[in-house]
């Protein structure tokens, strides 16, 4: 082959590679789109939507229901795809335990942050003990990845056995998604021992996220305050928000007459304006009202809220001490011990019980009776079987009789409300309930969370944290969930419930006495006005003065003192 015949050759093998390299890359690339293609996207979501799919568990692929998933796997023996589980179609969901493993189907959910969804499954129950019901995880973006979580909003709404009727019944709420949230992984659960059917499950669409989010830094203001404060933002799916404007006022609702008014030039920027809160009169409800408008003057939207101004409770001093018999009063208390207990509590330093959960007003006499004889005082519980406004006419009761009995310290409204499923409305008028029937006692509200401390503070006059950190978290947790707390709650005292028990498999380590101080000083460093014990089952002593007497032979005594 001549010089001339090699180079057109090595040309011909070069263009041949060129060419292949090219199909190489095409075929590359149409994979690439396939695997995009293939990828599901969130779409637009109109009112009316249920975004869950195969709610009534029809579509399935061997025995298995498209596309939910099982604890353990579908060929757990405690969870069934089964003709008898069937509310309506051929197929429903049979759970059923012996045991407390707590068994779950759950499916990620796409959804819009902001957004109001209306959740509902129907379930029939037989044997429960503990309760059924739906437990939410968010997530950022689209991606369930443990990155993405966002565990500080999870919540669970459930039926205790109590309620629990052996019939087809209707567990239906509706929940409001964070504004982090693009994803949301819903489990239907079953807690304790039992057997329950699931059918007909769905997740709704009832409103998009608002285009005003309105906010008031408190809903009852102390007749001391000087200065309130609002706050709105503003969201248009259609039109620029630099194009729009916004107007508020503030107006005593059963007269009309306006307190304060604002003019908001651009609603492509937060709104913030202060008021006076001494201008509204006592326990008188007043509208918070926020507009929206373009450039047409035509009101695109209209949110309000309501505010109150009342006294403080006589007992609670604004720097958040609390009064007894007009002398300062520092609570340590303890929780879930029993009412036969409380002749020892004293030795342990207890000097304040959390009172019993019940809707037996002859129960709760003889409790607060038998705390009174023992020198102790007592938070009350109004949250029979976890409800709240299901019990305003049991707290109207309660509030009403009790209010006079020298053992109540305060009114207990509601416990983790935000991860139970509560609404900021319902534990407000809870709250107004209440303060209008007691003057003197403040209430007591508890919450896990830190995105749930500010609102849960606009509903109480003492907000209480509970961080338990043995052995999943560094104790220093705790003193930072205070600072954080103290800061959410204002002039509102806040107060702890350490972690003091043994009760697997949540809380399978027992936490030792120098844990709990540490716990405690962090707790006081960061501005502490009152700390509570958390005592649960199976709890040893663990103070040696309060030993075994011959009277609790056989059993575990609950008791602990920090300082």
């Amino acid at each position: 082959m001549n010089g001339f015949d090699s180079w057109l050759a090595n040309l011909r093998l070069k263009s041949a590679k060129k060419n292949i390299a090219i199909l190489c890359l095409f075929a590359l690339l149409s994979q690439l789109l396939l695997l995009t293609a293939a990828t599901p996207e969130a779409t637009a979501q109109s009112i009316g939507d249920d975004v869950m799919q195969n709610g009534g568990f029809e579509q399935t692929s061997g025995g298995k229901p498209l596309p939910w998933l099982a604890m353990g796997g579908w060929s757990n023996p405690e969870i069934q795809l089964s003709s008898s589980a069937a509310r309506s179609g051929v197929y429903g969901i049979k759970i059923e335990t012996a045991q407390t493993t707590n068994p779950w189907i759950a499916q990620d959910v796409i959804i819009e942050p902001g957004a109001v969804y209306d959740v509902s499954v129907w379930l029939k129950s037989q044997g429960v003990t503990g309760s059924v019901g739906v437990k939410f995880e968010y997530y950022k973006g689209q991606a369930r990845t443990p990155a993405n979580r966002l565990s500080q909003y999870d919540m669970q709404k459930n039926i205790p056995a109590l309620d629990l009727t052996g019939n087809w019944q209707n567990l239906r709420f509706e929940v409001t998604i964070p504004q982090e949230a693009g994803l949301v992984l819903v489990y239907l659960r079953m807690y304790g021992t039992g057997s329950v059917y699931l059918d007909d499950a769905s997740f709704t669409l009832q409103k998009h996220k608002p285009m005003i989010e309105l906010k008031t830094d408190r809903i009852f203001y102390y007749s001391d305050a000087e200065e309130g404060r609002v706050e709105a933002a503003f969201n248009s799916p259609v039109s620029p928000l630099d194009q729009m404007h916004a107007e508020a006022r503030i107006y005593r609702e059963s007269t009309g007459v306006v307190i304060a008014t604002y003019a908001h030039a651009n609603a492509s920027l937060p709104m913030i304006f202060p008021f006076d809160p001494t201008l509204m009169a006592k326990e008188e409800p007043y509208r918070v009202e926020t507009r929206l408008l373009d450039l047409s003057n035509t009101v695109l939207e209209t949110v309000t809220n309501v505010v109150y101004r009342i006294d403080r409770p006589t007992i609670l001093r604004n720097d958040g001490t609390v009064m007894v018999d007009g002398k300062p009063f520092f609570p340590v208390a303890a929780y879930h011990v029993r009412q036969t207990d409380y002749p020892y509590l004293n030795e342990a330093g207890i000097n304040t019980v959390q009172g019993i959960v019940t809707n037996n007003a002859d129960a709760l006499q003889s409790a607060l009776d038998a705390a009174q004889q023992n020198g102790l005082k007592v938070m009350v519980p109004l949250y029979y079987n976890m409800k709240v406004k299901e019990n305003a006419a049991l707290t109207g009761q309660f509030v009403t009789r009790f209010k006079t009995h020298p053992a109540v310290l305060a009114w207990m409204i509601m416990d983790e409300p935000f991860s139970n499923g509560k609404t900021l409305e319902e534990l407000a008028e809870a709250y107004r309930l209440i303060r209008s029937l007691d003057k003197t006692h403040p209430i007591y509200m508890v919450e896990a969370l830190p995105p749930y401390y500010a609102t849960t503070a606009k509903a109480t006059d003492i907000l209480v944290t509970d961080v338990y950190t043995i052995p999943y978290d560094p104790i220093s947790l705790v003193g930072e969930r205070t600072a954080m707390a103290k800061q959410a709650a204002g002039e509102k005292p806040v107060w702890n419930v350490l972690q003091a028990m043994y009760n697997p498999p949540n809380w399978p380590i027992l936490p030792t006495i120098q844990k709990v101080r540490n716990a405690a000083y962090q707790s006081l460093l960061n501005g502490l006005q009152g700390v509570i014990r958390s005592m649960k089952i199976r709890f040893s002593c663990a103070i040696p003065s309060c030993g075994p007497r011959s009277s609790d032979s056989g059993r575990n005594w609950s008791c602990s003192a920090v300082l």
